[in-house]
């Protein structure tokens, strides 16, 4: 038999010592983390529990954020043992003595819970303007979330900064694209999520539709335009999947007659402009029929009555199309367009909701294509049996004109050039398709899920994703107290339509709702589909310089395979983040400001 080599004994014995060095500094450090506050710096990605197990330090790794101009980043930083009512960042200082004010930089505190309005998650998720324990003990936990708000002609290039508590320094370090992200209102993908003025008045204790309730109601409509959101749902009929008691658009008894009253339509569509813009659709909702043919009723719409003192009360008056209550309906329709106009929106925009399995029949259709020009409906469907999208249109049967198409679930689609995904946004789509995620999306998915869906949801024919819950808290039912699910309350069959999707991607703060880790990421991902769809418009459009075509198309293909994983089919997507995806999406800027700057030849690509 061989004897070990001298040279082998040493590396062995080496190999010891490192081992019990390692060991004496690991319980070096987590003594004096024991002994003082320490910190640690988790991938935003990650889903942070009270039960998670991290690596605590008194010298803590850096907060990395990455972020285009115009943009915005977050990460966490997660402290024990720590006075936190003397916190403060620092300016992040760049470039040529450039620098990110502490004005353009929040810090938040995560909870998995707001006991004042019963809220909780599985995660640290809510963001709280303050902690709600101001000193976490040596096995307390509490999450910091440090946003930066990139203004537009920041310089791009790393800026540094430290966020400082009770002796403790953490570095933040920021990384700034040359690329100027879009306002929200003009980004391309399309975004649909739901506010529910019910689980706000259920919530804080207000009563519908008075100012108080609308004071509490802004900070919703504030967070709805930091996503771009582009659809605005007006309730005309009451007991919708919405789960509201009272619709918004209301009507009132004058003499022998029924007029419809805009005064609370009003107030929401002029916060809805200040806060989020004009809206691609605004889906007033007069039709959701039950699913089940034996529970729908086409010959009474439920509605709303207001009295003179302001009192709401159910009440049902003969459906569109019949001619008993035409004149009413056509007030309606006439009123609403009229104040889209002074609102210096696009009056055809307005649109019809919402038909899914079920159809409005020839009376009802017939009646909304008499008005000039004919109103177009919204419609959930698989799509099987109807036509295929069309460029500028698409009718289903004869005269049914849909304006705002919805689909089930995304496809990723498999690569013609092999076994490889694709994004495929597509620039030729004129009416809306968009896809609701409830498939892939629940209400507790982890962030690395609501960081993909904008990006999963712009592919092939679909705009962007639908049906996602903004507000839609559980909160006690002012009749009983009782805690109440809002949207999908009267499921009317429509449970398939909505099935997992998120209720609500904020939560409860003092005020009105508060952002949360995954509404977030969720802004973050749509960022980042922004710059992805540049760069594929501007590839399709043939203007780019050979080489930097060729770098643009194998950068797409390598962001979709860094990403997704398809299973099988190719319709099951599952999700995998590489570990240096923030590299990634730096890369992702960068590109796309370079082809959007003007062409240089002593630019290399």
């Amino acid at each position: 038999m061989l004897g070990v080599q001298p040279h082998a004994r040493r590396a062995r014995r080496f190999g010891l010592l490192c081992a019990i060095l390692a060991a004496s500094l690991s319980a070096l450090a987590s003594s004096s983390a024991a002994d003082g506050p320490s910190a640690w710096t988790p991938d935003p990605l990650e889903g942070i529990a009270p039960d998670s197990e991290g690596v605590f330090h008194r010298d803590p790794d850096p907060v990395h954020l990455v972020a285009p101009r115009n943009g915005r980043a977050s990460g966490p930083v997660v402290v024990r043992n720590a006075d936190l009512r003397r916190i403060r960042v620092s300016p992040l200082r760049g470039p040529d003595g450039s620098t990110v004010p502490t004005s353009q930089i929040q810090v938040r505190f995560a909870t998995d819970r707001v006991e004042e309005h019963g809220w909780s998650h599985p995660s640290y998720d809510a963001l709280l303007p303050r902690p709600q324990v101001s000193r976490p003990g040596p096995s307390e936990m509490t999450a910091i979330w440090i946003t930066v708000h990139v203004a537009p002609e920041t310089r791009a290039g790393e800026y540094r900064g430290t966020l400082e508590m009770d002796g403790l320094d953490v570095p933040v370090r920021l990384r700034v694209a040359d690329y100027r992200l879009p306002d929200p209102r003009d980004w391309v993908s399309h975004a649909y999520l739901i506010q529910s003025p019910e689980a706000v008045a259920w919530t804080y204790e207000v009563d519908l539709w008075p100012e108080p309730h609308f004071e509490r109601m802004e900070p919703s409509l504030k967070l709805l335009g930091e996503l771009g959101n582009n659809v605005a749902h007006v309730a005309a009929i009451r007991r919708l999947h919405f789960g509201n008691d009272h619709a918004m658009l209301v009507f009132r008894r004058e003499g022998d007659r029924i007029v419809p009253d805009f005064r609370f339509v009003d107030r929401f569509l002029a916060l809805y402009h200040k806060h989020v813009g004009p809206p691609r659709v605004l889906n007033l909702y007069l039709w959701e029929p039950a699913q089940n043919p034996r529970d729908q009723d086409t010959e009474q719409a439920r509605v709303t009555f207001v009295d003179d003192r302001g009192r709401l009360s159910d009440g049902v008056i003969p459906m569109y199309g019949l001619g008993k209550a035409d004149d009413t309906w056509r007030q309606v329709i006439e009123g609403m367009r009229h104040r889209m106009r002074q609102l210096d929106w696009n009056p055809d925009a307005l649109m019809l909701g919402a038909g899914a399995d079920r159809r409005p029949g020839p009376s009802e259709i017939g009646f909304f294509n008499g008005f000039e020009p004919p109103l177009q409906w919204v419609v959930f469907s698989h799509w099987r049996g109807d036509p295929v999208h069309h460029v500028d249109r698409l009718v289903i049967g004869e005269s049914m004109d849909i304006g705002y198409a919805e689909g089930p679930d995304p496809v990723v689609y498999r690569d013609r050039l092999g076994d490889r995904l694709r994004g495929g946004w597509r620039e030729d789509i004129q009416v809306l398709w968009a896809s609701s995620f409830r498939a892939h999306i629940r209400q507790d998915s982890s962030p690395t899920r609501f960081r993909c869906m904008p990006d999963l949801t712009v592919s092939d024919r679909y705009s962007g994703f639908t049906r996602v819950g903004l507000d839609g808290w559980r909160a006690p039912h002012p009749a009983d107290g009782r805690p109440t699910d809002t949207i999908m309350r009267w499921r009317n069959g429509w449970f398939r339509l909505f099935r997992h999707n998120p209720r609500s991607i904020t939560a409860p703060g003092p005020r009105g709702a508060v952002a949360t880790v995954r509404y977030e990421m969720l802004r973050e991902g749509i960022q980042e589909v922004e710059a992805r769809i540049l760069l594929e418009r501007t590839l399709d459009s043939g203007t780019l310089p050979e080489q930097a075509a060729r770098e643009v198309e194998a950068f797409l293909r390598e962001w979709i395979q860094a990403r997704y994983v398809s299973t099988g089919s190719g319709r099951t997507v599952e999700f995998a983040f590489p570990p240096d995806w923030r590299d990634h999406t730096f890369r992702l800027f960068a590109l796309a400001g370079r082809v959007t700057r003007p062409a240089d030849p002593t630019d290399r690509p």
